[in-house]
């Protein structure tokens, strides 16, 4: 797929961050990419209330979503609260948040 990622004005992306989006992009489920960017649209709720609304707005299992958003707060690109740090309010990392912008506009 081709696409063209997402910088703010100013900024390029180099070829590692590129290399980055294209195996994202082929190796994310759709699922998981829906995911991503609905958790755009629902930062700074807790992670459980992000989950919940994920999962009302995409219909999707809530035990699916939230094991989607803990494998991405694993990987760096959902920083959220944990057992240990409850009530932390839910943000995209910059990578998570270009990822999702990337997705949003369908890879292009």
């Amino acid at each position: 797929m081709h696409y063209t990622a997402v910088a703010k004005k100013g900024q390029k992306h180099n070829a590692t961050m590129d290399s980055f989006f294209l195996f994202a992009d082929s190796k994310l489920l759709s699922s998981q990419k829906n995911v991503l960017v609905a958790a755009l649209a629902n930062e700074g709720k807790t992670c459980t209330g992000m989950c919940r609304e994920i999962s009302l707005q995409a219909g999707q299992d809530a035990s699916t979503v939230r094991k989607t958003v803990k494998f991405f707060r694993e990987v760096g690109l959902i920083d959220c609260g944990t057992r240990s740090s409850k009530g932390k309010k839910a943000a995209l990392t910059f990578i998570g948040r270009e990822l999702a912008l990337m997705f949003a506009h369908g890879g292009k």
